[in-house]
């Protein structure tokens, strides 16, 4: 989703938003930048096409890699969730970080095993979460655009359906 300019005609660069857990920079459309008196990121985007309002949006956004490979995350993990994808992400909080999730697909892991489960939610604060992270993985995939390795988070709220 790399793109020299964003929908205001501003070059696109790469930006670290968060370092070693400091929160380093924000993203701007023009508007958004005018009134914090910052200069556009060039993150400003017509998602309805160009008779929309611009929003601010990432072009692509990254996790960057860590030290473990993806089956090791697994394998070290005596009781957990692999969540593969997520359904009402949109209906999060960002002021607040509270969030309420559908995992699906998701495995439950237990001892390092793979067994299938549905029905699954996940709750929590998302800003909170960010101070629990016990690994991240080596190989990446790009959904969206979110480009993201395996993310390994210790006490996560899980709710199984019936």
């Amino acid at each position: 989703m790399t793109r020299k300019m964003d929908d205001e005609g501003v070059p696109t660069q790469r930006k670290i938003l968060i370092e070693r857990g400091i929160l380093r920079n924000f993203l701007y459309d023009n508007y958004y930048a005018r009134l914090v008196g910052k200069e556009s990121t060039g993150n400003g985007f017509r998602p309805g096409g160009a008779t929309s309002l611009p929003t601010i949006s990432p072009t692509n956004f990254m996790i960057k890699e860590g030290d473990y490979s993806n089956n090791e995350i697994i394998q070290e993990t005596k009781f957990g969730l692999l969540v593969d994808g997520l359904q009402g992400a949109h209906s999060s909080n960002p002021e607040t970080g509270e969030f309420s999730v559908v995992a699906t697909p998701a495995w439950i892991i237990q001892n390092g095993e793979l067994k299938a489960t549905k029905g699954v939610m996940l709750a929590g604060n998302f800003y909170e979460l960010l101070n629990k992270i016990e690994a991240i993985g080596k190989e990446t995939r790009q959904v969206g655009s979110l480009i993201t390795a395996y993310v390994k988070f210790s006490q996560v709220r899980i709710v199984q359906g019936p």
